[in-house]
Order: C-alpha cells, then sequence, then structure tokens
C-alpha cells in the first residue's frame, strides 16, 4: 500500500488507466528511477543497475553493478551472483 505524508494512499489501474510511473521506491531496499527518455537507473538491495531501452519499452542494454561500486551494502545482507544459471557476455578489449 503506497503511503504519501504518512497515509495510505489508494492507487489502482482503474483509476489511472494507462499511467506509467517514472519512479518507484519501496522500503529501503528497492529504488527505480527513469533518469531520461529510454535511460533507467535502479538500486535493488545495495546493487546497482542502469537499464537502457528502445522506443517501444524494450531493454536493449543491462548493467548491474555489485555494492561497493556505487552503492554501499546493507548490514547483514549477503549478496549472490548465479552466473552458471545466467551466463555473462563479456566484449573483449583491445588495449
Amino acid at each position: 500500500m503506497p503511503y504519501f505524508d504518512g497515509e495510505k494512499v489508494e492507487l489502482s489501474s482503474k483509476d489511472h488507466p494507462g499511467a506509467e510511473f517514472d519512479e518507484i521506491v519501496v522500503g529501503r531496499w528497492l529504488h527505480i528511477e527513469q533518469m531520461d527518455t529510454g535511460f533507467w537507473w535502479g538500486n535493488v538491495g545495495g546493487v546497482t543497475i542502469h537499464v537502457k531501452a528502445d522506443r517501444d519499452g524494450r531493454p536493449k542494454r543491462v548493467t548491474v553493478h555489485m555494492p561497493d561500486c556505487y552503492a554501499e551494502p546493507f548490514p547483514g545482507c549477503v549478496y549472490e551472483l548465479n552466473e552458471e544459471q545466467y551466463p555473462i557476455e563479456r566484449t573483449e578489449t583491445t588495449a
């Protein structure tokens, strides 16, 4: 349930058909914000993500930064990256 100034706010897609959010905050663990047309920034529990989307809203590039890169890790939180399940495509660079 969303809150505004400490009071519950009733939101429904029936009340706002076709509405889109440019920022979503849930507790202290999720913050997603549209930074520019087609570019989104997010923080999920200390993990920072950047998403570049095409004009139809489909993701074209997703970059993930583990804690200590852009954001501090949350005390007591365990961070895992399961690269075996989702192999990461690597781009070689030339020196």
